[in-house]
Order: C-alpha cells, then structure tokens, then sequence
C-alpha cells in the first residue's frame, strides 16, 4: 500500500484553502467585528438562533410588518399534512387568528440544552388567542431549564408582555423583544421599556423605512438590535442606507447589532449573505 506523501498532503491542503477563499468561506470569527458577541451553534435557518420551539401555532396579522409573513406559507402546508396544533390557522393565504397549543412542546422547553431558542417562531407568544395560563407554563419551563440555554420571546403584543411582566419574574437568561419594522410600530419600544427582564431588544425585520431608535437606545430600554430585509416573492426593498443609520446609532450608545440579511425572494440566493456592511459581518450579542 503506497501512503501520500507530506507533499502531496500540502498541495491538497493548499487547494482546498484557495477554494474557500475563492468562494467567501472564511471563518466566522474573522469577520466579526470586535465588541460584545457570543459564539453561537446555528442550526436553523435564523442567523441569530440556534433551535425553535413553537407551543403555539397560528397569529393574526396586525400591522405592515406582517403583510409577507413567512410563518403563513410554514402554516398552511403544516395544515394540510396535519400537523398537530395548525387546523383553522391558515384560510385563503391568510392567518385566521386560531392559536392551536400543543402541550407538550412546552415541556421541551424545559430540558432544550443549546445555546439560543427563538420560542413561538409560527405564532405570538403574547397574541390574545393565547392563555394566561399557557403563557405562564411557557416561562415556567424556560425558567425551570437547568442549562446556560437563552431564549428568545419576540412580540407585536408589547403591551401584554410589559403587564405580564409586572407579576412574573422573568428570568435573565429570557430575552424579551418587540418587533419594530416601521416608524407606525415604534410604540412597542415605549412598551418595551416597561417589561422587567434583562435582555431587551429589538427585531427590526423587515425593515421597511428609516428608523430613529436612539430615544431607546439612550435609555437603556435596548440591549440588542436586529435588523433584517424582508424575504418572499413579494418583498418590500430595504435600502442600505437605513441599516447603516441603525447600525451609526447602536455603536454611539454602545449596543450590539445584528444584521440578518438583506430583503430578496431569496435573500440567501439572490443576495450577499452573510450581508455585510463595508466587508464587515455584523453578527453581535448581547454579553
């Protein structure tokens, strides 16, 4: 049997890394740039998180960011496999506003041992259609999670988050967030500044027009900021200036940006992804 020989074994080695270079595959610490970060095992389609569980399904549509929600497609060809927890949520295209629970997703929250979990990614956590007592389950079990899991709540309901919690201690590793993709929505984050957690942020996806966060981000409301363009056939543009601006305002009050991608049917086909903003990637965490 003939071995390869040392250089054979370099030359291999060599061509490969010319051929990952060649084709932007580099390291992500390379381009991440310096601040507050977190290395983070992706294994979901979410550039942010790691794993989704959704006790809930189904939501209703309730402002323009929701026009060309990808969850309504995911939606509808689960009801028509029959998955568990989907019946009635989707009619003509559309969100009915039936929220179907399935109990036992719950429990997974309470055992998941990963780095993120974006929970409730087919629904709204805080939607009306959601119980009292569901929604307290769902933070008793990500409370009672014994590992350095964190998880992530992002809503439109912004007013039941912050009077949810007044009566429930929400733990630090529950990052609570709003979605705020327009300048008619920015009255979440007024919302937003009452929730008592540790971790309050900002999903700025999809990005439909120029956004002024400073008055949050002054304040201490915000510790994370992620901004995305919008995905589907009939995405709305998102115009690189208005990430830049975001992006100027979280570095003068020293908070993390993420940016997820830019808006395209397929932004990580037909777009430059991961995005970056002068060559750089701006993937930041919260610490």
């Amino acid at each position: 049997m003939r071995f390869p020989t040392l250089s054979s074994i370099i030359a291999v080695l060599t061509f490969w890394k010319r051929s990952t270079d060649k084709a932007g595959v580099k390291p992500e610490q390379a381009t991440v740039p310096p601040g507050k970060r977190q290395n983070v095992r992706r294994r979901t389609g979410i550039a942010w998180t790691t794993k989704t569980i959704s006790p809930a399904k189904g939501c209703t549509q309730c402002s323009p960011e929701c026009e060309e929600c990808y969850a309504t497609n995911w939606a509808a060809r689960h009801q028509a496999k029959g998955s568990r927890g989907y019946a009635g949520t989707v009619k003509d295209g559309k969100f009915t506003g039936v929220v179907g629970i399935v109990a036992d997703e719950i429990g997974k929250l309470a055992k998941i041992n990963t780095d993120l979990v974006f929970v409730n990614s087919m629904s709204d956590t805080f939607h009306a259609n959601v119980p009292d007592e569901t929604v307290k389950a769902i933070f008793d079990a990500m409370a009672a999670n014994p590992h350095d899991t964190r998880f992530q709540v992002l809503t439109k309901r912004a007013a039941r988050m912050a009077a949810f919690s007044q009566g429930y201690a929400i733990p630090d590793k529950v990052w609570c967030g709003v979605t705020v993709g327009c300048q008619s929505s920015l009255h979440r984050l007024d919302q937003l500044r009452k929730v008592k957690a540790a971790v309050r942020w900002v999903s700025c996806e999809p990005l439909l027009e120029p956004l002024d966060l400073t008055p949050w981000l002054a304040d201490g409301t915000l510790s994370w900021v992620v901004v995305g363009g919008e995905s589907g056939l009939r995405h709305r543009p998102m115009d690189a200036a208005w990430v830049e601006d975001i992006l100027g305002q979280c570095q003068r009050h020293g908070v993390p940006f993420f940016l997820k991608q830019w808006s395209g049917r397929s932004p990580k086909k037909d777009t430059e992804y991961p995005p970056t903003i002068d060559g750089q990637v701006w993937h930041q965490f919260p610490a």
